[in-house]
Order: structure tokens, then sequence, then C-alpha cells
């Protein structure tokens, strides 16, 4: 992970045309509200996720439309055309959404909703705070992302997950 506006975009450039790199690059803006949340003035979003994305990025952060850290959910839309419309012959970038998800929660169901299928989600605490462990939480938020690519809404979601975790309950202790 590389951090786009203390590092650069050259940098971001230098890392993806580094051979010898074989893993994805994802690329956070950690600092952007000195640019972007002036009265008078500042940098749209859009045009840091578009240099980010120029640059070669594969991942970039754009927030969350429903968590700790959420943003207006037209900033996140107008962000993830940016990351993934026609744009040249550059390619489409995911977006990272992170900031109070949590596996059996309607934050993560309203995320991938506003975000589409092609996002990564990220649930650092979420995670490690569940209740059953870690490994029950990725089950969840795997499970809850497959309800929904189903066509399940959040409520359907959550009564499944309540079933298959009481049914297992005994099994994810100290997971």
């Amino acid at each position: 992970m590389l951090n786009s506006i203390s590092a650069g975009f050259d940098m971001i450039n230098y890392l993806v045309n580094d051979f010898s790199i074989n893993k994805p690059l994802i690329v956070n803006r950690v600092g952007c509200g000195v640019f972007i949340r002036g009265q008078d003035f500042g940098i749209d979003t859009v045009v840091l996720c578009k240099l980010a994305r120029i640059a070669g990025a594969d991942c970039v952060y754009t927030g969350v439309i429903s968590g700790s850290l959420a943003e207006s959910e037209q900033e996140l839309r107008r962000d993830n055309v940016a990351l993934k419309s026609e744009l040249y012959h550059i390619k489409p970038c995911f977006s990272v959404v992170s900031g109070g998800i949590k596996p059996r929660d309607a934050n993560f169901f309203i995320n991938i909703e506003h975000q589409g299928p092609d996002v990564m989600v990220q649930a650092g605490t979420g995670l490690f705070n569940f209740p059953y462990g870690i490994r029950a939480a990725a089950y969840v938020m795997r499970r809850m992302s497959e309800l929904w690519h189903s066509g399940n809404k959040f409520t359907e979601a959550i009564n499944i997950i309540d079933k298959e975790l009481s049914a297992i309950k005994s099994n994810l202790e100290g997971l």
C-alpha cells in the first residue's frame, strides 16, 4: 500500500513499472483533507482517483458510504465512476472501502450496494471485535457478500447468517 499524498503519483508509476514487484498496488489518500476540504478551494476527489489510476494503481481507497468514516454518497459515486469508467487505454481500478465496516452489519451491505461488486472491503477492527473470533468474522463477511450477490436483502441475509451461526456456535468458540 502506498499513500499517494505523501509519496506522490510519480512513486505509484515508478513501482508499477518495477517488474520485480509482482503484487497489486493499493493506493490510499490519507491526508488529502488538506487539499479537498477547503470552503472556497480544493481538489476534487475525482481528480485524485484519476491521477492514481493514470499512474497505474490497482486499487484506490475511496471511503465508505456508511460507517465510522462516512463520506457523501454523491462524492463516492463520482469517485467510483472515475475508477471504473472508460478512460482511454487505462485499466479500471477497484475501489477500497474502510472505516466502520463490521460483519453482520448494515454498513457492509450498504457499501456493497453502493460501490458495486468490484470493491475491496477492509474491516480491521470489525473483524477483531467479532464475538466468535476473526475466522468466524471472515466467514460471516464472505457469506454476507454471497447473499448480497444472490439478491438477498439485508434483513434476509441477517436471518440466514443468524441461523447458520446458531447451528455452528459451539464450533466457533475460540476461532
